[in-house]
């Protein structure tokens, strides 16, 4: 092989190598972005829902000890749109990571009972004792949700400083558009 040969297979095979180079961070910084923005939506969808269930928690609150029919119907509506609102929180959530399996039913049967209740007043009938026991029932299961959420929720927020790092490979903070 000529020297010439030589020296253009080197700088081929340099060239090559510095293309996979750029490849590579390339891929690593778009990684870092896309689990960045993952992240943020996480939070965002986690905090949405300790505020939906906080919600929750304060409508059955409030229709445990409803007077009257108008403000249980009321109070029966605002808690199935709650109910809403924090299901679709947690389907951007990974649920099972997140050890809120239980949720999503909690959610759906809260959601119903309160529609049931709200067309059962609606036509005039009147709330039994069971029917309370069962506000009571989803009052308990609403606050241990609300208790674990808003628990996840300070320990983000809590270890939020620390991802504060910069990238790696251009010094820029992870979220920073490159």
């Amino acid at each position: 092989m000529t020297k010439r040969s030589s020296v253009r297979l080197l700088s081929f095979g340099l060239l090559l190598a510095g293309i996979l180079i750029i490849y590579a961070i390339t891929g690593t910084v778009q990684a870092a972005q896309y689990r960045a923005r993952l992240e943020s939506t996480y939070r965002q969808s986690l905090s949405a829902l300790a505020e939906d269930l906080e919600g929750i928690e304060t409508d059955l609150t409030k229709s445990v000890y409803a007077n009257g029919a108008a403000t249980l119907s009321d109070v029966s509506r605002d808690l199935s749109q709650q109910a809403n609102q924090a299901k679709d929180s947690l389907s951007r959530l990974p649920v099972e990571q997140m050890n809120l399996a239980g949720t999503y039913k909690f959610l759906s049967q809260t959601g119903d009972y309160a529609t049931y209740l709200s067309k059962k007043v609606y036509a005039g009938e009147v709330v039994t004792a069971k029917e309370h026991e069962n506000l009571l029932w989803l009052l308990q299961y609403a606050t241990k949700y609300k208790n674990s959420v808003t628990q996840m929720v300070e320990i983000l927020q809590q270890r939020r400083p620390n991802h504060q790092a910069r990238c790696k490979v251009c010094g820029r903070h992870p979220s920073a558009r490159h």
